[in-house]
């Protein structure tokens, strides 16, 4: 294969302008009342999930990527003030469905980035009709009739969820609203580790990276509470999540070999290559996980707590 079709079978997503989100948007300022960081929080996310998937300047893999990543951090948002939001409940399951209406449209090009990172080692040429056929899946997906439906659908949700946000209430001020949900998710991810660990299951790791990914979310909310304190560790999770993602993407590009369009030796090259690299990963994440979920549920709010309450006095 040459560089030319790498970049060809590339180029919806290569080729696009890229929509800029500002990170400090994702966090909340100690000091002010929670409930209104809330709401500014949520509008953000909201706002540019909306105009994300409305932007036709943009390719449909980066509309589809940056809006489901929106509505990650929203639904980690929600996780964070559950134990005091009463429309909890409602304003996930809404969020959830609107996801789902996006779900899957990314996958194909997640397979044919990993596919060409593995060409890379084993020699571009010998993989080439793998990646025509990733691209054959992920254009076919793409021109579905009811692709611009749903997204035109997910757009409406974003907007009538922004029309709710202003009514959204917490029955508690300050950390004591963030406090269950930091000690919820915090606890369901150790546990998770600790059933990916006994289970070694690539689903079993999946729904652990699912809880990272809201520990990491809810770390970069609280990022104010004590900035250089908390990076180290919110730069940890963000990495955990990351090898757990790329170890999902792999099992599921492994999964579809049997049928893939390969030589044998090639398949069989793949194969265990893939596999190395998963090992390699697993490995690597538990190292990692030690560090971040070394406290007790406890002893991980108290001190965010300690640090949340000190930013907001001198604030």
């Amino acid at each position: 294969m040459t560089i030319g079709l790498i970049f060809a079978i590339l180029a919806p997503v290569t080729a696009s302008r890229s929509i800029a989100h500002p990170a400090a948007a994702f966090r909340l300022i100690p000091g002010r009342p929670v409930e209104a960081e809330l709401r500014r929080v949520a509008i953000v996310q909201l706002r540019t999930a909306h105009r994300a998937v409305t932007d036709r300047k943009a390719s449909l893999d980066d509309r589809i990527h940056q809006a489901r990543k929106r509505i990650k951090r929203l639904r980690g948002l929600l996780r964070l003030v559950r134990g005091a939001f009463p429309d909890f409940r409602a304003e996930n399951r809404a969020l959830r469905d609107a996801a789902r209406l996006l779900s899957g449209l990314r996958d194909h090009t997640v397979r044919i980035d990993i596919a060409a990172r593995l060409g890379t080692q084993l020699g571009a040429d010998r993989i080439e009709p793998l990646l025509v056929q990733l691209a054959h899946r992920r254009d076919r997906a793409w021109r579905a009739p009811d692709t611009h439906d749903r997204l035109a659908r997910f757009a409406e949700a974003m907007a009538s969820a922004r029309a709710r946000v202003p009514a959204w209430r917490l029955d508690r001020p300050g950390f004591e609203a963030l406090a269950p949900g930091l000690r919820a998710t915090y606890s369901t991810a150790r546990t998770a580790m600790a059933t990916a660990k006994s289970a070694g299951t690539a689903v079993a790791l999946h729904d652990w990276r699912k809880q990272v990914k809201y520990v990491w979310f809810h770390s970069h909310l609280a990022h104010h509470a004590a900035p250089d304190l908390i990076k180290p560790w919110e730069r940890r999770a963000d990495v955990l999540g990351d090898q757990l993602g790329d170890h999902h993407d792999l099992w599921i590009l492994h999964a579809t070999l049997p049928v893939a369009p390969l030589e044998a030796d090639t398949k069989t090259a793949l194969t265990r290559l893939i596999e190395h690299r998963l090992d390699e990963l697993e490995q690597r994440a538990f190292a990692d996980a030690g560090y971040l979920f070394a406290e007790s549920p406890a002893a991980f709010v108290a001190r965010l707590g300690r640090w949340w309450r000190l930013a907001s006095s001198t604030s």
